[in-house]
């Protein structure tokens, strides 16, 4: 049996009630959208607060540093508690015999002598602009006081714990011919020179041989005619 096709007027209504269902599928999705959505107000932000850096200190104070005195003080204290004289080396930033003298004392190969001898402090002096601030309090005075105020730098002076001075770094000589008498020798570095400056350290301390063969070799690498 041939299927009769349908009137052109229930088409129509199955259509319209297609139609409907749709906008009502429609309508229901998208108040169920509005209900979701939230809406945010001024009132509804909360108000953050950025921490600020602090601001940048200028012209902060430093500390002065420690007088020539307190220096001076304290390195015999120690040197009488642990049965040392006292070495204090005058010197400067800019001064590279200053540097030189320090790599020295400092060399591992004789360095622990040096340790085992002397309490060594160094008075900084002579300093140049901004580096004027470097300066302990006293240090050129006493300097001058002991007569290196024109000899330059490295000058060195030898203390007992008491404060009696026992050496400095004048080249002192028993020919009044000798034009290096009274010469400061600064770091030592020409053979007559780290000569003399084992002289002194055997004067003011107990060296070996061994030890005296150590430091005079350290200090002839400071000579700069050496090949």
């Amino acid at each position: 049996m041939k299927k009769q096709p349908a009137k052109s007027g229930q088409y129509t209504l199955l259509k319209i009630a297609i139609l409907s269902l749709v906008a009502l599928a429609f309508m229901a999705i998208t108040q169920k959208a509005k209900a979701q959505v939230k809406v945010y107000t001024i009132k509804d932000v909360k108000t953050v607060t950025i921490n600020q850096p602090p601001p940048i200190q200028k012209n902060l104070k430093t500390t002065a540093p420690p007088t020539a005195e307190q220096i001076m003080t304290a390195a015999k204290a120690k040197a009488a508690s642990e049965h040392k004289n006292v070495l204090i080396i005058f010197h400067a930033s800019w001064c590279g015999w200053c540097k030189k003298m320090d790599a020295s004392i400092e060399d591992p190969s004789c360095k622990a002598y040096f340790d085992k001898n002397y309490v060594i402090q160094h008075l900084t002096v002579m300093e140049n602009g901004a580096n004027v601030s470097l300066e302990n309090p006293g240090a050129q005075k006493m300097l001058e006081d002991y007569g290196g105020g024109q000899s330059g730098i490295p000058y060195w002076l030898i203390f007992s714990p008491d404060g009696k001075l026992l050496a400095d770094s004048k080249f002192h000589s028993d020919d009044p011919e000798d034009k290096a008498n009274n010469q400061n020798m600064g770091c030592p570095a020409q053979p007559a020179e780290v000569d003399y400056f084992i002289q002194v350290l055997k004067k003011t301390s107990t060296m070996s041989n061994s030890e005296a063969a150590a430091v005079k070799a350290r200090f002839l690498k400071n000579n700069p005619t050496k090949s």
